[in-house]
């Protein structure tokens, strides 16, 4: 038995059972993580932020598990963490997109605006893609999308000798 439990008071060392390296937390559970009520007969703690403190660790903003079990109150298996480091601990940027392409440099936007985050470009071309040829030739048109028909009615009035400034119907 690690000498460190015997620190702990009495009621709180009933409560642990070492099952290898892990210290595990026998008492009341809440939401999958140890709870301990102490003396405290208004409010309880966290079973491993309660073992932190008690063994003279100094209070931590969030105890990341690196065991990755909550019942566990090891303070080896504990990592102070702030709320940011821990965010991205659980929830790590995702390496490909839905549709499986690789987040690459190449193949990677990152939104303007940081709540939305990174953006595949394969997906994004394939979206526009698919919302311009959705729309009939005249919607096109009537939204200025029509490019290409526009670039072929130009084309075939410069082979026809009428050169054109930009402007429709306006010759040199």
């Amino acid at each position: 038995m690690d000498e460190r439990i015997a620190l702990l008071p009495p009621g709180m060392q009933r409560r642990i059972t070492i099952s290898g390296e892990h210290w595990m937390w026998t008492g009341g559970v809440t939401h999958g993580y140890g709870r301990y009520d102490g003396n405290r007969k208004s409010s309880s703690f966290i079973a491993h932020r309660a073992v932190w403190e008690e063994l003279g660790f100094p209070p931590a903003e969030h105890l990341h598990h690196r065991c990755r079990t909550p019942l566990c109150v090891n303070p080896d298996h504990l990592e102070p963490l702030t709320a940011a480091e821990h965010a991205r601990e659980h929830n790590p940027r995702p390496t490909h997109c839905i549709h499986g392409h690789e987040f690459t440099p190449e193949n990677t936007y990152l939104r303007k605006d940081a709540t939305q985050g990174q953006m595949c470009r394969r997906c994004l071309a394939d979206r526009q893609l698919k919302r311009y040829y959705s729309l009939s030739l005249d919607e096109r048109r009537a939204r200025g999308l029509a490019g290409s028909e526009q670039r072929r009615q130009r084309k075939a009035r410069t082979k026809a000798g009428i050169e054109m400034d930009g402007r429709v119907g306006k010759r040199r």
